[in-house]
């Protein structure tokens, strides 16, 4: 935000008009990927022209340093680069795992960027840039759109959200992965870390389960089968909340409605009951799922160390022998009418 002031005020002092501010070349993306000991930089520049609101450039260049590379692209841009705009940094997996120390510290330093974009895994990014451009959208802020769509519960941490966790002597950092599927581009996935380095991917629902937790405001849906027929649960209210002490533990509680039933009779409370226990076990085996991830390869994603070091002031070196139990409490509202579940407790003894 500091960032965000300082720049305007300085274009405010500066007495820019409209006539400059066409001269700037706003930048809406940068990739990088690292290889060959020189860092290759991808830039899209927006046309700043009033008529042309769906028209970008692409440059590129490589440097030993990123400041080198970025320096050769404003070399072939006829206006001045104007990063505090920018949506998107996309990276590849083996960049992200050897220089994104580096690139976080630039990104930071510099006070030419904001700390409101988002940092994007993709591992075929040119690609998948060339699919987007094809459709002739500006690539960036196509992709912003997919991380602004409300609907869409995936990872979305802006910058400054991302380099807090990133900061934080107790937690791992988990960022969100795209990629090409049958001739469309996807936001679907996460990549989790231990150590700063990517040891897992998560799939929509680990990445459900994960916003779950963290009682972030998303849409969560659940759907489960019954007698051959799908059923789809949305969540109108939602509470978690994670403790460790000698073990982690995790209890949830929603409230919401079917609001797809496949000719199913709800007026039945054998059916409704039938429901309800389907639905608590599709909700622990996800956030169950979700855990065996993380302990696994001990990437604290979910900020289990903090909770354990809040809860008796020592520090957890790692979290892979910890076991869990996750406690579900289910309210169906139909009507106005509330069904409690049975909300049994499931425990994971590893």
């Amino acid at each position: 935000m500091k960032k965000i002031i300082i720049i305007l005020l300085s274009l405010l002092l500066s007495g820019c008009n409209y006539i400059e501010l066409n001269d700037m070349g706003i930048v809406t993306l940068i990739g990088i990927s690292y290889k060959d000991n020189n860092y290759h930089i991808l830039v899209e520049v927006k046309d700043n022209n009033k008529t042309e609101d769906e028209k970008a450039s692409f440059y590129e260049s490589e440097s030993s340093s990123l400041e080198d590379a970025l320096r050769k692209i404003s070399l072939k841009e006829d206006k001045n680069l104007y990063y505090i705009d920018l949506n998107i940094v996309i990276l590849d997996s083996i960049t992200a795992n050897n220089k994104l120390s580096y690139i976080i510290d630039y990104l930071t330093r510099d006070v030419m960027f904001s700390t409101n974009f988002n940092i994007l895994i993709d591992d075929n990014y040119q690609d998948s840039i060339n699919y987007i451009k094809d459709k002739n959208k500006i690539v960036g802020l196509y992709i912003k759109n997919i991380f602004d769509n409300q609907n869409n519960n995936i990872i979305n941490d802006r910058y400054y959200s991302f380099l807090k966790n990133y900061l934080s002597e107790y937690n791992d950092i988990i960022l969100p992965y795209g990629h090409l599927y049958n001739n469309e581009y996807y936001i679907d996935k996460a990549v989790i870390f231990n150590n700063k380095t990517i040891t897992d991917y998560l799939d929509l629902n680990n990445i459900q389960s994960y916003n779950l937790i963290n009682n972030l405001n998303k849409e969560y849906l659940y759907q489960i089968d019954y007698q051959d027929k799908n059923i789809v649960y949305k969540v109108s209210n939602y509470h978690t909340k994670l403790k460790v002490d000698n073990i982690i533990k995790i209890d949830i509680s929603l409230k919401g409605s079917f609001i797809e039933i496949d000719d199913i009779n709800l007026d039945d409370n054998k059916t409704i009951k039938e429901l309800i226990i389907l639905l608590n076990k599709k909700v622990k085996e996800d956030i169950s799922n979700l855990f065996d991830k993380c302990l696994t390869n001990n990437s604290d994603i979910l900020n289990i160390k903090k909770s354990y070091y809040n809860q008796n002031r020592l520090k957890l070196d790692n979290i892979n022998n910890l076991k869990y139990q996750i406690n579900t409490k289910i309210i169906l509202d139909r009507e106005g009418v509330i069904f409690n579940s049975i909300g049994d407790v499931y425990e994971n003894n590893k």
